[in-house]
């Protein structure tokens, strides 16, 4: 049975659940994502401390990263935070539904704080939809504006592992990481420090093997031209992130997607735990 709730606690969130299966999404901390459990383990790692802290960005979950994937260098666009400023914005409820699944639509637009550092109006949409053992993000980007918006948009999931012996192995053999960049066989293992970014795509699925007796399937849709993985040495997560463009985009201009006015796109990415 499919069920959608909002919570009222400290933060108002929306807790979808399909039987043993659910996902609790902070609307108010920044559309995040901040439990998966299926059949009954949780997937995600969210430390809970910048959960409560409303001075610092939460760390864990699944971050939305908007209009920026990664850090940005001096230039045109280099006031706007790494990873953009969706991850802390105020979301509203756009609508819900327990038809087929359990579903919530979340939405932000421009405001005048945005327009600050990104001179563009926009509507920015999240689906979350849960059925069985799948999550699935829906993502709409409409310019609301008069002239053309660029930006870039990627996610963040974190996920628990065991260090010692979890996998991710990405559709890629070319990344650009901590050691500069190389060709591999796309295989990571996390005994190491990991922030490398894999482009040359040549499929839209990754794996990760977490180690904890879960296998997690990463489905993006075709316009997410790169796969980043993440992994502190000795942490107990790992980061398979979609992104459409690689760091510093916004100013460079790689792989940078521009809406005309009135103009919108549509991304998605499916998490399925087997």
């Amino acid at each position: 049975m499919y069920r959608v709730s909002e919570q009222q606690d400290r933060f108002v969130s929306y807790l979808l659940e399909d039987g043993e299966n659910s996902v609790r999404i902070l609307s108010k901390r920044g559309g995040i994502p901040i439990s998966f459990v299926c059949g009954g383990e949780e997937l995600l790692y969210v430390n809970p401390e910048t959960v409560e802290d409303l001075s610092r960005e939460v760390r864990g979950g699944i971050p939305i990263l908007f209009p920026a994937c990664g850090r940005l260098k001096e230039g045109p666009y280099g006031a706007v935070k790494k990873h953009g400023f969706a991850r802390e914005a105020l979301w509203e409820c756009r609508g819900q539904s327990t038809a087929d699944s359990a579903c919530v639509t979340l939405g932000i637009s421009d405001t005048q704080e945005t327009r600050k550092t990104f001179p563009h109006a926009f509507d920015l949409e999240h689906t979350y939809t849960l059925k069985g053992n799948t999550l699935t993000v829906r993502q709409t980007v409409t310019n609301t504006g008069d002239g053309p918006m660029p930006f870039s948009l990627g996610l963040h999931p974190y996920f628990k592992i065991d260090p010692t012996i979890a996998t991710a192995t990405v559709p890629s053999h070319t990344y650009e990481g901590l050691d500069g960049k190389g060709e591999f066989d796309g295989t990571f293992q996390f005994k190491n420090d990991y922030d490398s970014v894999c482009s040359n795509l040549f499929g839209s699925e990754a794996v990760m093997n977490t180690g904890l007796g879960r296998t997690v399937r990463i489905i993006a849709s075709g316009n997410y031209n790169y796969f980043v993985v993440w992994c502190p040495q000795d942490a107990e997560f790992a980061c398979i992130e979609p992104w459409t463009a690689p760091p510093n985009a916004l100013n460079s201009g790689v792989d940078l997607i521009t809406l005309k006015a009135g103009e919108r796109a549509e991304f998605e990415m499916k998490i399925v735990v087997e």
